[in-house]
């Protein structure tokens, strides 16, 4: 699923991730989970807002559980060993034309997911080889850029991790295609947790639930922001 609008919303600053104004320096405020300058808006003047929901998705759940078996309706992140999993996103490169001002990875919380457990820190990079979508024993390797987020649990909530980088990154290597040309280097995205917690943080993978999605703001070819 597509969607797009036009915003009419003033400059964007600095991508460190946070979950409350503590997190962040004096004279900066949170911000679409990112610390900024007081007063600043997350995007430039003019951008267009692109939505897009993963068209692959595929859990990590260990060796100890049989790949191909179809796809977990939640992925936890940063529980203990036998819980602990990662995610692996393919998304449609409706995106692949923009100039990228800023890109969000939005996970929903399961329902249910645990209020008491602790936040955990979680990091996305590129996958660097083929997958297959559905339960996987073992994760393909992964290669930067990287960035973190932080999986808030109490209570449970979006996450939000700035992925711009990402997605310039695979402009940069693949070169601009259209929707109908998969970059050949585009093998989408690894989300996993960079610490441990008694329970970790849960969220929908689209089987019987919210998909996980792209919320990407950019301009058209050819155009310029005000």
């Amino acid at each position: 699923m597509v969607w797009a609008c036009a915003l009419g919303i003033g400059c964007a600053a600095g991508p460190v991730p946070c979950a409350s104004p503590s997190h962040c320096a004096t004279g900066s405020e949170c911000l679409a989970h990112r610390c900024v300058p007081l007063g600043s808006d997350p995007v430039a003047a003019g951008s267009l807002r692109l939505v897009l929901e993963a068209e692959q998705v595929a859990v990590v759940r260990g060796a100890d559980h049989a790949p191909g078996t179809g796809l977990p309706p939640t992925v936890t992140f940063g529980g203990p060993p036998a819980t602990n999993q990662e995610l692996l996103l393919r998304f449609p490169r409706g995106w692949a034309s923009l100039e990228i001002d800023s890109a969000f990875l939005l996970l929903e919380p399961a329902p249910g997911a645990d209020p008491s457990a602790a936040d955990v820190p979680v990091r996305v990079a590129l996958a660097a080889a083929a997958w297959t979508p559905g339960s996987a024993a073992h994760a393909p390797g992964e290669r930067g850029p990287h960035s973190s987020g932080l999986a808030r649990t109490r209570p449970p909530g979006v996450l939000r991790v700035d992925v711009t980088a990402q997605l310039q990154a695979l402009q940069t290597q693949g070169g601009r295609r259209g929707r109908s040309e998969q970059g050949r280097s585009d093998y989408g995205l690894v989300v996993r947790a960079e610490s441990s917690s008694e329970r970790g943080a849960t969220y929908q993978t689209g089987a019987g639930g919210a998909l996980p999605r792209l919320d990407v703001y950019g301009r058209g070819p050819g155009t310029s922001a005000d």
